[in-house]
């Protein structure tokens, strides 16, 4: 699903994969079938995020790089009380424009990290053991019956709430 799946019954065996969140009355069952569950972006890699984060660094850094050109250029503009040169001009154009571009980048790679932080899957009745839960890349397979939980990514791995 390009959504969230809401189950009120049992979810026994196969894959079920739902972009945004899984909300199951219960997940597998007492004879413990192999059942997958997906939410999120499943077509990231695990060292994706890691990636994803020093991408976001290098691209804040350019843009406070940027920042301070175009400061030291509105500076003399105001100093000296004059105009720009046209290459100075053009210059100051292409690093807005440039500004732009990195803004938009790195808020679509913050959106991207974000999302894997705003899925769950929530199971009011019992998650049986032989259970994989996935959230983006990374995997969670239960080992004990668990009943009333929340499961949700946090600071590299899949964690379990109770509800």
């Amino acid at each position: 699903s390009g959504g969230s799946i809401f189950c009120s019954g049992t979810i026994i065996g196969g894959t079920i994969k739902a972009k945004k969140g899984i909300v199951a009355g219960s997940l597998g069952n007492h004879h413990y079938t192999r059942t997958i569950v997906r939410v999120g972006d499943e077509g990231r890699a695990a060292g994706d995020t890691e990636t994803i984060r020093k991408k976001i660094g290098e691209l804040q850094a350019s843009i406070e790089k940027l920042a301070i050109v175009t400061e030291k250029l509105e500076e003399k503009k105001r100093k000296q009380n004059c105009f720009l040169t046209p290459q100075e001009k053009e210059f100051l154009i292409k690093q807005e424009i440039t500004y732009i571009s990195l803004m938009e980048k790195s808020s679509a790679l913050e959106q991207r990290l974000a999302c894997d932080h705003q899925v769950s899957v929530s199971v009011n009745g019992v998650v049986y053991p032989n259970t994989e839960v996935h959230i983006g890349a990374y995997c969670r397979t239960t080992s004990k019956p668990k009943e009333k939980i929340r499961l949700q990514f946090s600071h590299g791995s899949i964690i379990a709430i109770p509800q």
